[in-house]
C-alpha cells in the first residue's frame, strides 16, 4: 500500500498491512480479533497504554519527547500526509488526521496512541509510560 492511499484506503487493508508489519507474529491474529469488532478495538485502547506487541526489530526510540523530534524522526523517514489513528483518546481513535498536525496534541496528552502513516513501513507511537515515543520502520 502506498503512504498516499491511507486518507482512502479501506480499514481493514490498513490494519492487515501494518499487523503483518510490525506486530510479532505470535500476536497477529489476537490484534486482527480485536480490531475486527467495536468491543475488542474498546479492549485493545485500553491496554494499548501499557501491552504493546511490537517486532522489536523495527522499533526505534525518539530522542526527545517533544512533537519537533517525533516530527524529525516521522520526516526523515518519508512520513505521508494523513495517518490511521488507534489511540486510548476515543476522540482520535479511527480517524484519519494529517500527521504533522495531531502530533503535537498526541504528545500533549500523554496517552497510547499508534499513527499509521504507511502501514507496511512506517508509524509513530506514543507510550503512556513517561510519554516515551517510538517510530516503527521498514
Amino acid at each position: 500500500m502506498e503512504k498516499a492511499d491511507i486518507a482512502t484506503a479501506p480499514e481493514r487493508e490498513i490494519i492487515d498491512a501494518f499487523v503483518s508489519a510490525f506486530i510479532t507474529p505470535s500476536r497477529r491474529s489476537r490484534w486482527r480479533t480485536l480490531l475486527s469488532s467495536k468491543n475488542g478495538r474498546e479492549r485493545l485502547r485500553a491496554t494499548i497504554n501499557h501491552d504493546v506487541d511490537f517486532d522489536s526489530k523495527y522499533v526505534k526510540e525518539v530522542e526527545g519527547t517533544d512533537a519537533d523530534a517525533a516530527i524529525d524522526a516521522l520526516s526523515s523517514n518519508g512520513v505521508g500526509e494523513n495517518c490511521y489513528a488507534i489511540s486510548a483518546d476515543i476522540e482520535l481513535d479511527g480517524t484519519r488526521p494529517a500527521i504533522l498536525d495531531v502530533l503535537e496534541s498526541v504528545v500533549a496528552s500523554k496517552l497510547g496512541t499508534l499513527l499509521i502513516s504507511n502501514p507496511a513501513h512506517l508509524a509513530y507511537f506514543l507510550s503512556e509510560d513517561q510519554g516515551r515515543q517510538f517510530i516503527l520502520h521498514r
